[in-house]
């Protein structure tokens, strides 16, 4: 297997990273030009880091030659400064359909990418696949209209497709802020952690299960 990873310096993509290297992929990761977080990336004589980012990732066709799986993990904006600015958000959808067009050239069978259950947008009771979206922010309103267009192209380029839309993933690399990392990092240490009305029930899913379930997913597609 050869497969592209976009985001896999994030949660989701280096994780995802990890499960293939151990199923003897050749794993090609997308990062951007100068990251911080390169020791987020496994170790390993099959990973091959690329520097390009979203802007650019049709450049970064002919260095990967060729691919059998496109994930596209990466997403830019979602800090409470960015996930409601409107230009940021068309930029990440206008890259992520860059996206779709490289997954083309590489002759990928498969195209999966990263959405979000923002995508809903506010919902009573429990919230289902089925769900019709009404998206709240611009981050959500963004994913949606990718999606949209995502599953025309991948028609159109003869890509199967599958949009995720992750829900309430935890584990090694979660961001500092979570619920979880919150909740664990400070409880024991005596704090305080200040929480919403708490009217929803989450349910958790360890990001090592999510991984292995992306992964199995491609695998039977």
């Amino acid at each position: 297997m050869r497969v592209v990873i976009t985001g896999a310096t994030g949660f989701i993509g280096s994780n995802l990273a990890r499960v293939f290297l151990e199923q003897g992929a050749h794993v090609y990761a997308l990062v951007r030009p100068g990251s911080l977080h390169l020791d987020a990336l496994p170790v390993h004589e099959r990973l091959h880091t690329v520097a390009c980012d979203l802007a650019h990732v049709l450049e970064c066709v002919p260095e990967v030659g060729h691919a059998d799986g496109f994930f596209h993990m990466a997403w830019g904006g979602v800090n409470r400064e960015e996930i409601d600015s409107p230009e940021v958000q068309a930029r990440n959808v206008a890259g992520s359909l860059d996206c779709v067009e490289a997954a083309g050239h590489l002759g990928c069978r498969v195209f999966m990418d990263a959405g979000s259950r923002v995508e809903y947008g506010a919902v009573d009771g429990i919230m289902e696949e089925e769900a019709p979206c009404r998206p709240i922010n611009e981050y959500g309103k963004a994913k949606l209209a990718f999606f949209e267009q995502a599953k025309q192209l991948c028609r159109e380029l003869q890509l199967t497709y599958y949009h995720l839309r992750f829900f309430s993933v935890y584990g090694k690399g979660d961001h500092p802020w979570s619920i979880i990392s919150t909740l664990t990092r400070e409880l024991p240490e005596g704090k305080t952690v200040s929480l919403s009305a708490c009217r929803h029930r989450w349910n958790f899913m360890d990001i090592a299960d999510a991984s292995r379930a992306v992964v199995e997913l491609y695998r039977y597609s």
